[in-house]
C-alpha cells in the first residue's frame, strides 16, 4: 500500500464521523399582542415556540427548553396557557400517552419551561421548515412600560434527541426585537365612529404610547369576515404615532369610500418601531344621509318638508315608532307628477326614532331637476304616505 493511501485511510478514521446527525434549532415567534382583550385594561400576548431540522424530517424522543419574562412583565401576568402542542399527551389505548408532557410557568421567576419526552405509540417529527412546537398565551394587565423575553439559563437546558437517543440539539435562535422590546402597551382610552352621508368618521384617544410608529385602519363588511387594510401611517401623516409619550393624543380619520345603508366594521392597529402589529379594538358604523333624534315617537308619520317651496334644498322629517320589530324596513323616495321615481333618499332598516333627510333637488345621476311639483313617498312597515313638494327655479 502506498504512503498516500495510508494517509487517506488514517484521515477517514480519525477525522470523519461515522454518521452525521441532523441538528434542530428553536426560536420564539410573536403571533399577536392584542390590547384591551379579553377586557378593557387587559392585553393578550400569543407566542409560538418553533423548531426546525437542518437535514430532513426527524422523529423526536425529547424536546425541552425554557425562556423567561423579565421583572417588569412578571407582576402583570394574569394567566398563562399552553396549547397546540406538536408532541401531544394523546393516550394510546390501554398503554399510556404518546409523550409525557410537562409545561410550567414559575410566577416567582417568570420562567416558562416545557418538556416533551416520547413514551410509546406513534412519535412525532420536526421538519426542515419551521414547525410549531407549542403556543403560549399570556393575559396581562396593561401598563406604560417596555418589557423583554430571554432564553433561560436555568433547568431545563435546551435539549433535543431523536428516537435513537442521539443528541441533535441545535441552536436557540436569538429572540426577535418584537419580543425583546415588547410594549405594554399603547393605552387606548377611546375609539369611536360617527356615520355620515357616504362617510364614516373614526376618532380615538391614547393615554400613553411606547415605541408607537403609527396606526393602520382595517375594514370589513362582516364582523368575522376578511378585513382589508385601507390606510396606514406609512402613507398618511395623520396616522403617525407619538413614539414614546405619556401625554394624551387625539387622532381622527375619515373614510369616504363607503356606501349608505351598509354596515362596516373597523379594526384599529398600532405598529411599533420593530414592525410588530397589534390590533387594539373593533367598532362598526352604518353610513347614512339620515340624521336621527333619540326621541321615540308614538306612531308613523311623514311630515311636510321645510322649507316648501324650496330652492335649492329641503329637509324631510319622518317618524318610526317602537314596535314588535327592533328594526323596520324603510323606503323614502321622490317622484315626479307622472309617478316616475327620480331619487331614492332612504332604503334601509331603521330603529325607532325621528329622522331627517335632506334632498338637494337632484336625480339619481346628480342632474339638477327642473322646477315644479314633486311627491315625497314613504313606505315603512305597513305605513305609506305621500307629501307634495315644490321646487322653485
Amino acid at each position: 500500500m502506498k504512503f498516500a493511501e495510508i494517509l487517506i485511510i488514517l484521515f477517514v478514521f480519525l477525522f470523519l464521523p461515522g454518521h452525521v446527525f441532523p441538528a434542530v434549532d428553536t426560536q420564539l415567534t410573536l403571533v399577536s399582542n392584542t390590547y384591551n382583550f379579553p377586557a378593557a385594561g387587559t392585553g393578550t400576548l400569543i407566542i409560538d415556540v418553533e423548531g426546525r431540522s437542518d437535514a430532513g424530517s426527524v422523529s423526536i424522543r425529547v424536546f425541552q427548553d425554557a425562556f423567561e419574562l423579565d421583572n417588569t412583565f412578571r407582576p402583570q401576568v394574569q394567566s398563562l396557557a399552553f396549547s397546540n402542542e406538536r408532541f401531544t399527551a394523546d393516550t394510546v389505548l390501554g398503554s399510556g400517552p404518546n409523550y409525557n408532557v410537562t409545561e410550567l410557568y414559575h410566577s416567582s421567576t417568570g420562567k416558562i419551561d416545557y418538556v416533551y419526552s416520547y413514551n410509546l405509540g406513534n412519535p412525532n417529527s420536526i421538519e426542515t421548515s419551521w414547525t410549531r412546537i407549542v403556543t403560549i398565551t399570556i393575559e396581562y394587565i396593561m401598563t406604560n412600560a417596555n418589557t423583554t423575553l430571554s432564553w433561560s439559563n436555568d433547568i431545563p437546558d435546551y435539549l433535543v434527541t431523536d428516537l435513537g437517543n442521539n443528541d441533535i440539539t441545535g441552536s436557540e435562535i436569538p429572540i426577535p426585537g418584537s419580543l425583546t422590546d415588547l410594549a405594554l402597551p399603547v393605552q387606548l382610552e377611546r375609539f369611536t365612529v360617527k356615520p355620515g352621508d357616504n362617510s364614516v368618521l373614526l376618532s380615538w384617544t391614547t393615554a400613553g404610547e411606547i415605541n408607537n410608529a403609527g396606526f393602520e385602519i382595517y375594514r370589513s363588511v362582516q364582523k368575522k369576515g376578511e378585513y382589508r387594510k385601507i390606510d396606514t401611517y406609512r402613507v398618511n401623516p395623520a396616522l403617525k404615532g407619538a413614539g414614546n409619550s405619556t401625554e394624551v393624543h387625539h387622532y381622527v380619520y375619515s373614510d369616504a369610500h363607503v356606501v349608505n345603508g351598509i354596515t362596516y366594521w373597523y379594526k384599529l392597529a398600532d405598529v411599533d418601531f420593530n414592525g410588530s402589529r397589534t390590533f387594539l379594538k373593533t367598532v362598526s358604523a352604518t353610513p347614512s344621509r339620515l340624521k336621527r333624534s333619540a326621541t321615540v315617537p308614538g306612531e308613523y308619520a311623514l311630515h311636510n318638508n321645510y322649507p316648501n317651496p324650496f330652492n335649492p334644498a329641503t329637509s324631510i322629517r319622518f317618524d318610526i315608532p317602537a314596535g314588535k320589530q327592533k328594526v323596520v324596513p324603510v323606503r323614502l323616495a321622490v317622484f315626479d307628477m307622472l309617478g316616475r321615481k327620480v331619487k331614492t333618499l332612504v332604503n334601509e332598516y331603521l330603529v325607532p326614532g325621528v329622522y331627517t333627510v335632506e334632498w338637494d333637488g337632484r336625480d339619481e345621476s346628480g342632474r339638477v331637476l327642473s322646477g315644479g311639483i314633486y311627491l315625497c313617498g314613504i313606505h315603512a312597515g305597513n305605513f305609506k304616505r305621500f307629501r307634495k313638494m315644490m321646487l322653485l327655479k
